[in-house]
């Protein structure tokens, strides 16, 4: 029997004070540079998408990004992975860091479709 892709839907948060612009330019990086990379690097990563919430509301990330794996297995191998880091170390050094526009990973969550 073929395993089932699982899925990571985490919040990302940027920083209030970020000007528009500079907002937009994060969102080409990370469509443009880091899916790719990501996609290319992270073994048993299979999909890769980023989503922005329609209402934000106060205190909730305005961003959500989801992961798709093609068993758990790659999912809970992904955070010991040397290509996770990697690819951390990649977005920080790219400039979207936590102190350069106040990126943060918010809550995250595992899910899997209910029938495939």
């Amino acid at each position: 029997m073929p395993t089932k892709p699982i899925y990571w839907l985490f919040g990302i948060r940027l920083s209030p004070e970020l000007p528009p612009e500079k907002e937009k330019e994060f969102v080409d990086w990370f469509n443009q540079v880091h899916i790719p990379a990501a996609l290319e690097s992270i073994p048993g990563l299979t999909g890769l998408a980023l989503y922005e919430t329609l209402n934000p509301e106060e205190g909730y990330p305005k961003y959500l990004c989801n992961l798709e794996f093609e068993n758990e297995q790659a999912l809970e191998a992904v955070a010991r992975s040397p290509a996770w880091a990697a690819s951390a170390e990649q977005r920080r050094r790219d400039g979207w860091g936590e102190d350069e526009v106040g990126f943060a990973m918010t809550w995250g969550v595992k899910h899997k479709p209910t029938a495939l």
